[in-house]
């Protein structure tokens, strides 16, 4: 059975409680299930770096579900895309294990490319001593403590 371009509420007379000025509410089936879901649009994981001069935050400015990290600088009032994941780099539904998967459903998370994000603590002395992010990623781990990201590849090795 062909699904109609929009459904109704009610039938004819009865609009079962909802009523437009015109008649009946009209509802479109992508309305309902539209994606990304209602709160995408809005940066998540707020996060103030250890020296409290930055916020990072996960956002997606296409509004889609793939996230990036940003940072924002209170002090100039600028934000900055700090990291978007390459082609294929980020968490896409493709490479999520089938426990990675239930977790996630369990969790009711949904958002893909970077979801998630830790602020490294920075050293006393030392040319690295700016407070960093790390960004966990399928394909490896990046480190943005420096001024050159530190990028260590996962391997799949299985112990003996």
């Amino acid at each position: 059975m062909p699904l109609a371009g929009s459904i109704v509420a009610g039938s004819s007379g009865d609009c079962g409680g909802i009523e437009e000025s015109g008649g009946c509410l009209s509802m479109r089936v992508e309305d309902i299930v539209q994606h990304p879901l209602p709160g995408y649009g809005a940066p998540v994981a707020l996060s103030f770096s250890p020296d409290d001069r930055r916020v990072a935050f996960l956002y997606s400015p296409d509004g889609t579900l793939h996230r990036k990290v940003f940072t924002f600088d209170p002090a100039k009032g600028r934000q900055e895309l700090l990291f978007a994941p390459p082609d294929g780099g980020g968490l896409e539904e493709s490479n999520l294990s089938a426990e990675e998967r239930l977790r996630r459903e369990r969790s009711r998370e949904r958002g893909l490319g970077v979801t998630r994000y830790e602020w490294r603590a920075r050293r006393s002395g030392g040319p690295s001593s700016r407070a960093g992010i790390v960004v966990p990623l399928p394909s490896g781990v990046r480190n943005f403590s420096s001024n050159l990201p530190l990028f260590v590849q996962c391997m799949n090795v299985l112990p003996h």
